[in-house]
């Protein structure tokens, strides 16, 4: 899956397509992320090895984190913000 905040509409869109076809992937309809932000989350079950839940914007269904539970010990990142640039070093 390709990671960040910052991708396409239509890439992101054939993902979706994509991640709804797999095995052990459900969604839980109001996941937060780590920090406390509630969202659409796309959840990948591993069975004894926990879950991990990527968190989507409900309006935009932009991503806003990710988290992985095992043993009800959460570990994870939220995206705060984000933009494109010009030059490596800028700031949005």
């Amino acid at each position: 899956m390709k990671f960040g905040p910052m991708i396409p509409p239509e890439t992101r869109a054939a993902m979706y397509r994509a991640l709804a076809r797999l095995p052990h992937v459900s969604v839980e309809e109001k996941a937060t992320d780590m920090d406390g932000r509630t969202g659409v989350g796309v959840v990948f079950d591993a069975g004894a090895h926990g879950k991990s839940v990527y968190i989507l914007d409900s309006g935009d269904y932009s991503y806003m984190g990710v988290k992985s539970v095992d043993g009800g010990v959460a570990i994870g990142m939220s995206v705060l913000g984000a933009g494109i640039v010009d030059n490596a070093g800028d700031v949005p």
